[in-house]
């Protein structure tokens, strides 16, 4: 009994791995995708909390208390 692969096997094989390396990369690109539209988000909060932080700021007079 031999060990050795036949062509079909072999070709079968490296299908196998072209499509592995296929979905990986798409994976990836997603996960890309995914984190851009995070940070994004992200910023986009830090700059509302600092635009309801001046808000604040504006209409109260120190003490806490609205004017």
């Amino acid at each position: 009994m031999s060990s050795r692969r036949t062509p079909a096997e072999m070709a079968a094989i490296e299908a196998a791995a072209v499509e592995s390396r296929r979905r990986a990369e798409a994976d990836a690109q997603q996960a890309a995708q995914a984190c851009a539209r995070g940070s994004a988000l992200a910023q986009r909060i830090r700059e509302l909390n600092a635009e309801n932080h001046f808000a604040r700021w504006i209409f109260t007079d120190g003490s806490g208390g609205a004017r």
